[in-house]
């Protein structure tokens, strides 16, 4: 099998992912460098027929695909339906720096399908542990990925443990405490209804 070369890392460029152990999982190449990683699993490295429309994106994350090469098994774009379903402009950027901790908290925006940083919508401002801790349970961090050690390590914990949480967040929140355990991420459409937005 030949290793992926980075003339590979195309918008909707389909990866096998392995994870010692465990298996193989499925990553697909969005545009804007985003990647998203699927909530689906296989013993064998066999994919035919696979639709990832109708499969759960576990996450989806701004990534420098070079750099997570050694994260990607295979190319099986022509074995699997790419998923097309229009991508959440919904993340976490960083705010001001929080009394208590010392260091930065986050926001929760919506962005253009190209991101901008000075195009942005603040949705939630100063997310509180407490009263936001959904919102930082269930959107991903708008910063760049390029850890293969750590998405792999945040892969394998949900496939072995059911959580699917970025560490960053606990990082910035540290006393934020994991979601339980097949916890259920809420939607972009579902803000209005929870939350006052701004």
């Amino acid at each position: 099998m030949s290793k992926i070369k980075k003339k590979e890392l195309i918008e909707n460029a389909v990866f096998s992912i392995y994870l010692e152990g465990i298996g193989y999982t499925v990553a697909q190449l969005r545009d804007d460098c985003q990647m998203e990683f699927f909530d689906i699993i296989r013993e064998k490295d066999e994919w035919n027929g696979i639709n990832l429309n109708e499969e759960k994106v576990l996450f989806c994350i701004v990534v420098a695909a070079h750099r997570l090469l050694a994260l990607l098994h295979r190319n099986i774009k022509l074995e699997v339906i790419f998923n097309e379903r229009a991508r959440y402009l919904v993340g976490l950027n960083y705010s001001s720096v929080r009394k208590n901790t010392g260091i930065f908290g986050l926001n929760l925006i919506k962005y253009g399908i190209v991101f901008d940083p000075s195009d942005t919508r603040i949705l939630v401002q100063d997310l509180e542990p407490n009263k936001h801790k959904d919102i930082l349970y269930s959107f991903e961090l708008l910063s760049m990925n390029g850890s293969v050690e750590k998405i792999k390590k945040r892969l394998t914990t949900y496939f072995n443990d059911g959580i699917n949480l970025d560490e960053q967040i606990r990082i910035l929140y540290p006393e934020v405490e994991l979601p339980p355990k097949g916890y259920t991420r809420i939607k972009e459409s579902e803000l209005d209804r929870l939350y006052e937005l701004e």
